[in-house]
């Protein structure tokens, strides 16, 4: 799972980079309807970016997928036994963006709360992108 991961870090964050350049040199567009981003973009940058977003994306489901299906390796534990006490509690969290509005959740309130830190994290990057990249259009 972990090179899957990494892997998709590394696409994506290469596609954003090529279309903040595709951007940035002028073959771009970068905009926001209603609260959706899309990218609109002529050359060849900005076509590999979106295509390393899309790999990006399909690479972590890839991931996911194999962790599902990857097997453990351990033997089944009896039902009727007691859990174990050196057994630790896992937690989950995520965050959904639709467009602008975070949607968080988690397991328990400190997972929750770092996820709400990481929604508020991306939002700003994402305000802070959009301004710069507008910015950069307007002056000559």
């Amino acid at each position: 799972m972990r090179k899957w991961l990494l892997a998709s870090l590394l696409l994506f964050v290469s596609g954003v980079a090529l279309i903040i350049a595709s951007v940035s040199n002028g073959e771009g567009q970068v905009g926001l309807f209603l609260i959706f981003p899309f990218i609109v973009t002529q050359g060849w940058m900005g076509a590999a970016g979106s295509l390393l977003l899309f790999l990006a994306i399909f690479s972590i489901f890839i991931g996911l997928w194999t962790s599902a299906t990857q097997d453990p390796g351990q033997a089944p534990v009896e039902t009727n036994s007691p859990m174990p006490a050196d057994r630790t509690k896992k937690s989950f969290g995520g965050v959904v963006l639709i467009g602008p509005i975070p949607i968080v959740f988690g397991s328990d309130e400190k997972i929750a709360k770092s996820m709400l830190i990481i929604a508020v994290a991306i939002l700003v990057a994402f305000v802070l992108i959009v301004l710069i990249l507008s910015l950069s259009k307007m002056s000559p």
